[in-house]
């Protein structure tokens, strides 16, 4: 959750791109990387086709209207993420069959698989969370994708597991 989070925190958050397939949404978000220099401009392309073909082979629609694009290239030397949310639902056949409406595009080396790894399950538990679902459908900015996450947070934090009784205590 922390990259989610901090990414989100430092401006990587696209609210509304108007984008019929994989191919304008990973360029759009690819491009926006680049430009607030989480991606330096040489590697933008290189990106841009590695998540493509990947695409090809193991789609990324994960369900709950969203998709998780990822590319693990040892030229990326910072992992970086792009939270984004479609204007329009695109067709990317997900799983479950409903639209995708949400990305989180994620980049890195290979050696920070395990960190990604720790964001794909939090961005799985995130998305089917229908509160957090509904709150980021109509975030009108970053910070209310902020908010939403950390209401999530909140509502999901373990409360300390309850004290044992003895057997003898129950019998009073």
């Amino acid at each position: 959750m922390k990259l989610l989070f901090q990414s989100i925190s430092e401006g990587s958050c696209l609210l509304n791109l108007d984008a019929r397939d994989m191919r304008e949404i990973v360029q759009a978000a690819v491009e926006f990387l680049v430009q607030t220099g989480r991606l330096p401009e040489h590697l933008c392309d290189d990106v841009i086709e590695g998540i493509l073909e990947r695409e090809k082979s193991v789609p990324t629609a994960i369900g709950h209207a969203c998709a998780v694009p990822h590319l693990y290239n040892d030229a990326i030397s910072q992992p970086a993420m792009v939270f984004v949310r479609l204007r329009h639902g695109v067709n990317l056949g997900a799983p479950d069959g409903i639209a995708t409406r949400f990305i989180f595009l994620l980049i890195g080396s290979n050696e920070q698989t395990p960190q990604h790894l720790d964001t794909l399950s939090s961005i799985a538990r995130l998305m089917s969370d229908n509160v957090f679902h509904f709150e980021a459908t109509y975030a009108k900015n970053q910070q209310d994708v902020l908010n939403a996450i950390e209401r999530h947070v909140n509502r999901n934090v373990l409360a300390a597991p309850p004290k044992p009784r003895s057997v003898t205590e129950g019998l009073n």
